[in-house]
């Protein structure tokens, strides 16, 4: 696999690791993981969709057998390798994620955002959102630059808006 720079729609050009790389008769398929989703682009133009979908039975064209296909508008075939190498990229990247620190956290704001807010104080709902609120404490004295990086973002996002505004 080789790694290549696109530019998302947010406009910020990022370093992706390429899945699948194949001509077709439109142009040449790039598929690649994007953070934790899959995304490609058929020639120039990016996927208005990287769902996977399953064709009800294997087409053949051209000399390949293709069993799903990628995209909306164009579907464009995969091979079945193809759609294998896909989610084992996409499942790996989801496992590197969920080991990161800025995973870590997502899940303990996940565990929070679960909890029963305002809960009678001294119930188990209380004190699983307490523990959890030491948890998150603990973990962003731990990690500043998680939250550093967080807010940083939060910041570019509003700023963005506010410009479009």
């Amino acid at each position: 696999m080789r790694t290549t720079q696109v530019t998302l729609p947010s406009g910020k050009t990022v370093e992706v690791v390429v899945v699948v790389e194949r001509e077709t008769f439109a142009g040449t398929l790039l598929v690649w993981i994007e953070g934790r989703e899959r995304a490609g682009s058929l020639g120039a133009a990016r996927l208005s969709s990287a769902d996977i979908r399953e064709l009800p039975s294997p087409v053949s064209m051209n000399g390949r057998v293709f069993t799903h296909t990628i995209g909306s508008a164009p579907r464009v075939g995969l091979q079945a390798e193809e759609v294998k190498a896909i989610v084992a990229a996409q499942a790996a990247a989801v496992a590197a994620y969920a080991r990161s620190p800025r995973g870590q956290r997502e899940r303990l704001t996940d565990e929070l955002e679960n909890c029963e807010r305002g809960a009678f104080p001294g119930s188990a709902a209380a004190k699983r959102e307490d523990l959890a609120l030491a948890a998150l404490a603990s973990f962003d004295q731990a990690h500043p630059e998680v939250l550093a990086e967080i807010r940083r973002e939060s910041r570019g996002t509003y700023s963005t808006e506010a410009d479009q505004g």
